[in-house]
Formats: C-alpha cells, structure tokens, sequence
C-alpha cells in the first residue's frame, strides 16, 4: 500500500463511520438490534483499516504488544 493510498483508505474510513453515526441518528425508529449488528460487522472492520493506513503512514505499529 502506498501513503495516497493509505490517505484514501481513512478517508474512506471516516465515510463508513459517518454513514454509521447518521443511521443511528436518521433511523431512531429502527430495530436496536439492526444497528448493533450494523456496529458489530463494520468496527472491526474499520479500525483494522485504520491501523493498516497508520502503519503504512508512521512506520510504526503500536498494536504490536497491545492488540
């Protein structure tokens, strides 16, 4: 992975937290459960994109000894 490409990756990221913290407040009249399986199936996702774009960025990797 590139640094533009690392660059593009958190913003994309940012997008998907976005549209999640909208669901939340634009469809209060949804099932809780939809939303917490939404939550649940795009977290991990996302922060893992997110440490790969700071690695690929600093270098450096802090969740080496701490994941």
């Amino acid at each position: 992975m590139t640094n533009d490409e690392a660059i593009d990756q958190v913003g994309r990221a940012a997008d998907a937290l976005d549209n999640l913290a909208t669901g939340l407040v634009c469809m209060p009249g949804l099932d809780p459960s939809i939303h917490i399986a939404a939550l649940k199936e795009s977290l991990p996702q996302l922060r893992d994109e997110l440490r790969e774009a700071y690695i690929q960025l600093t270098g450096e990797n802090p969740w080496e000894t701490h994941p």
